[in-house]
């Protein structure tokens, strides 16, 4: 499977995250907001290189951004579809 934009909001992402380690801008795009912005077909490398953070620099990292769960009261963690496979973007 492609770690493409359109499929990761397929298998249930619900949003997408830039981050720019810069100025440490992070910017999150909701499902609705990634599909008009972007095709479909644009891989998360592809995704980080066409934006750009409000300091004018690319973004340095670009992932979906998965629901999340919290098993025994511990810290909430991201439910990554094993279509998806369990390495982020």
């Amino acid at each position: 499977m492609k770690k493409t934009l359109g499929n990761a909001l397929d298998l249930g992402a619900e949003a997408v995250i830039l981050r720019c380690t810069h100025c440490f801008n992070v910017k999150r795009f909701t499902a609705a907001q990634a599909r008009k912005n972007w095709p479909a077909h644009l891989s998360f490398d592809e995704l980080k290189k066409r934006t750009r953070c409000r300091c004018g620099r690319h973004a340095a990292q670009a992932e979906p951004l998965w629901p999340m769960r919290s098993r025994g009261g511990g810290e909430p963690q991201q439910i990554v579809p094993k279509e998806w496979g369990r390495s982020s973007a």
